[in-house]
């Protein structure tokens, strides 16, 4: 994965980190984009992967664009979260998002989660999108560790951490509660029965394998 014409600049206050050869640009999220996040982000899987509603809110409204905006500008401004939104380069289309949260500028690291919208998927896109979340963790926050958090299910976020360059750490065993909910084509919820305990896997990569990977890729 190339690392190389990543480059970052600054449009009336609005943080743009882009890559041509990854086809994908991150953004800081505004307003602008509250409709355009509500019908990428409403999807049952997505909410599902992340463990539960109450995580990721399904049917997701522009109400929840709109309070994961205001969220973020908090976040920026004191540092300590970071959701940037996963653009085509070409079309300025919405993707998906990225996080980088839980920010310990006294011991550097923080925590990453993603999500691409349904009709986004098998294009590369997160594992673009991650890229260029790696670059600005460690190369413009100056981070040492970003760490993940993975669902045992989640077989294709496995996937793609471990393709970057991501180990696992360990397993935190029936850490998260899955509640077994069933909803309809409308996204009522019809039916509620009992949940289920599943463990959560942890990944991270280290500062000194993302400049690794990186030189090999140039």
């Amino acid at each position: 994965m190339p690392f190389k014409d990543i480059k970052e600049k600054r449009c009336a206050n609005k943080m743009i980190l882009r890559s041509n050869s990854l086809s994908v640009f991150l953004s800081d999220i505004s307003i602008d984009d509250a409709d355009a996040i509500a019908k990428s982000a409403n999807s049952l899987d997505i909410s599902h992967n992340f463990g539960s509603i109450e995580s990721f809110p399904f049917p997701y409204t522009r109400k929840d664009a709109v309070a994961l905006i205001e969220s973020a500008t908090i976040g920026y401004a004191t540092n300590s979260a970071y959701h940037l939104a996963i653009k085509d380069i070409e079309t300025k289309e919405l993707l998906g998002m990225i996080t980088l949260y839980d920010l310990d500028n006294n011991n550097k690291h923080c925590e990453l989660g993603y999500w691409i919208g349904k009709e986004h998927r098998n294009r590369g896109y997160a594992s673009a999108g991650i890229l260029l979340g790696l670059h600005f963790g460690f190369e413009i926050l100056s981070l040492n560790k970003i760490s993940s958090k993975v669902l045992d299910f989640n077989n294709v976020s496995i996937h793609i951490l471990e393709k970057l360059g991501f180990e696992k750490e360990g397993t935190l065993i029936e850490n998260y509660y899955i509640k077994n909910l069933r909803y309809d084509e409308n996204g009522i919820l019809a039916s509620q029965q009992n949940g289920s305990f599943v463990n959560q896997h942890m990944y991270a990569i280290f500062k000194k394998n993302y400049l690794k990977i990186n030189a090999q890729s140039n």
